[in-house]
């Protein structure tokens, strides 16, 4: 089939290979069954579609974690032009229009691209490098081949004195580009503002070492080229580092899982780095969960918005090694919990060999990372890190899906997909033998929102918050059981308020079980709806009492309202109950003083009769009731 638009590989590999558009709707995705497979960790399941119209291909961003990029602007939607260059993640693909294909992409030759470091990509690089313009201008001259011998020769000097020798890292997995010798082995994060680069001479070895320099706001990474690694053992990433000024800079491991797609991307960090006038080494060690078979290093060098000044990065001398045999931290029942790092700025959660839980990080309240600890407790486990103000955590999707409540302040709350709630005390997901609880010692504003194909969380803690990741519910459980026969005997015995109001308590304290909260609410539902019925009803007979002014008919609506009221006591049909109740109270007082005078006046006229009349003795009965009676004086 042929077609007028085609996308060919830049990056990876199947760097070269074309792809033709076929399709009014073309998908790309991570995940099979789009109409381009990208089996990538930095390209979500799916990721993005292009519409093939009249007019053209408009690019459309389906929600991707790592995003979508037309050069280097991060779309939404986009049109394309013959010779763009779309990043999904990290893959980077050229758009090629075939009725335009004689024309050079962007006006440039993509051969002359390749070869030639041009001044934007230098500006990019390294705006205001140590080097200067003259560096600058030398590398444009210089063919690219000639240009990284200049930066990387192992007779460059720096000072005048010569370049020490690279160290050698016995049993490095990195075997290229350890020392960053050589443009080879890493690559950057397309999507930053600035890059890594290499800067000859004032290594910690060798002849270069990989720099940056950021101003406020910047931030920039660098990974490795990922390697085989066997779950069930430790990874030791280490790397020398230096900053100056505002700049800091962080190393990790990051983790994957070639054969799962379904598995998550893992990130094992190194304490943070800055103010480091000098080298110096920092390192995380991490085990690697079951079913990870890929790893890499990443550095990651940034500025913060509010920052002052500016600032430079360097990193050196970067090693990945293979440890011992490891275990998960904390095996909780069918749970294991891994502490990624030690000291620990993330964890990942498995029951039965699938994430539950993971990205769990917290940060203080500058926005810095927050070291915590993990301990086992009775119901599971618990994090703590006193000064944390921001946790970050990752829910299985399919938990989110099978049910997701919060309860707080405001009582039992059930969400679907973006959500924010104050007054939080727990977040709940799953049901049954899947369900599981983040719990906060100090209510926590939390918003959760579907990121790709993740469930994403943050909460807004309080000094001194606890919290508890529980797994456990028997307690819990025996209490659902207990509360579910109390109600049932409740509407039994006709005590439909105190019905009401334990189906309430279960769905605001225990949102556990998925079949007792349908009961809770189905329950609540046809009761209240029964008694607002009998409300009305009896509203119908008030109206009638005050067409008729019925006294008597007021008289019985009171007691039956009363009645009702008793049997839904502490529910909302009270609470209507009542006010029905004042409303006839006010109208019966006001037929009974109206009734009242007309009864005296009437009394007052045959009082009249009977004195004219001269009948004394009728006249003094009748005198004497509308004294008694009326208060009525001779």
């Amino acid at each position: 089939m042929t077609s007028r638009y085609s996308l060919r590989f830049e990056t990876g590999e199947r760097s070269g290979e074309t792809v033709l558009l076929t399709g009014a709707r073309f998908t790309v995705g991570r995940r099979p069954g789009n109409s381009l497979q990208i089996v990538d960790n930095s390209v979500s399941g799916k990721h993005a579609e292009l519409l093939l119209e009249k007019g053209g291909v408009v690019l459309r961003d389906l929600g991707s974690t790592n995003g979508t990029r037309v050069g280097v602007a991060r779309i939404q939607e986009s049109a394309l032009a013959h010779g763009d260059r779309i990043t999904f993640g990290s893959v980077r693909l050229a758009f090629t229009d075939g009725e335009l294909a004689d024309e050079a992409p962007g006006g440039l030759e993509a051969e002359a691209e390749e070869r030639t470091i041009s001044a934007e990509d230098l500006a990019r690089a390294g705006r205001g490098s140590r080097l200067g313009l003259a560096l600058g201008a030398l590398l444009l001259l210089l063919g690219g081949g000639a240009a990284w011998w200049f930066l990387t020769t192992s007779s460059a000097v720096s000072g005048g004195r010569s370049a020490p020798p690279v160290e050698v890292v016995a049993g490095n997995l990195l075997e290229r580009g350890s020392s960053f010798e050589e443009d080879a082995g890493w690559s950057a994060n397309d999507s930053a503002p600035v890059s890594f680069y290499l800067v000859p001479g004032d290594a910690r070895s060798g002849a270069s070492y990989l720099g940056a320099e950021l101003e406020a706001g910047d931030w920039t990474e660098h990974a490795s080229d990922p390697v085989a690694v066997t779950g069930g053992r430790f990874l030791d990433g280490a790397g020398w580092l230096r900053t100056v000024g505002a700049a800091r800079v962080r190393l990790c491991v990051e983790l994957s899982a070639a054969a799962d797609d379904s598995f998550p991307v893992l990130f094992a960090w190194a304490p943070p780095a800055s103010a480091v006038a000098d080298f110096e080494r920092f390192g995380v060690r991490t085990p690697v969960p079951p079913g990870y078979d890929r790893a890499r290093v990443v550095v990651r060098a940034s500025v913060a918005e509010d920052a002052a000044e500016g600032g430079e990065a360097d990193v050196d001398d970067v090693s990945l090694l293979r440890g011992e045999i490891s275990g998960p931290t904390i095996a909780l029942d069918e749970y294991r919990i891994f502490a990624l790092g030690d000291p620990t700025y993330s964890a990942v959660i498995f029951k039965l060999g699938s994430v539950r839980i993971c990205d769990l990080e917290m940060e203080d309240e500058g926005g810095d990372p927050v070291a915590y600890g993990i301990a086992e407790e009775s119901q599971g486990i618990a994090l703590t890190a006193g000064d944390a103000r921001l946790l970050r955590f990752t829910l299985d999707a399919s938990l989110a899906t099978v049910g997701l409540f919060t309860t707080g302040a405001g009582g039992f709350a059930s969400h679907g997909t973006d959500f924010q709630r104050d007054g939080v005390g727990a977040v709940y997901g799953g049901t049954g033998a899947n369900l599981g609880r983040v719990g906060f010692s100090i209510p926590a504003s939390v918003r959760g929102r579907i990121v790709g194909d993740d469930f994403r969380f943050t909460a807004q803690l309080e000094p001194g918050t606890q919290v508890l990741l529980q797994i456990r519910f028997q307690e819990e459980r025996s209490a659902v059981q207990h509360l579910v026969q109390s109600a049932r005997d409740a509407e039994r015995e006709g005590r439909l308020g105190d019905c009401l109001r334990l189906w309430q308590e279960l769905l605001d304290t225990y949102p556990h079980e998925r079949q007792h909260m349908t009961e809770a609410e189905e329950t609540m539902g046809r009761l209240v709806r029964t008694g607002l019925a009998e409300l009305r009803g009896l509203e119908a007979e008030v109206e009638r009492a005050e067409f008729f002014r019925l006294v008597d008919l007021y008289r019985r609506c009171d007691a039956s309202a009363r009645v009702l009221g008793q049997r839904y006591a502490g529910s909302e049909v009270e609470t209507e109950v009542l006010a029905l109740l004042e409303r006839i109270d006010e109208r019966l007082a006001a037929l009974e003083a109206d009734l009242d005078a007309y009864e005296a006046s009437r009394l007052r006229s045959i009082l009249a009769a009977l004195e004219a009349q001269g009948a004394e003795a009728l006249s003094s009965e009748v005198r004497s009731y509308l004294t008694q009676r009326y208060g009525e004086q001779d």
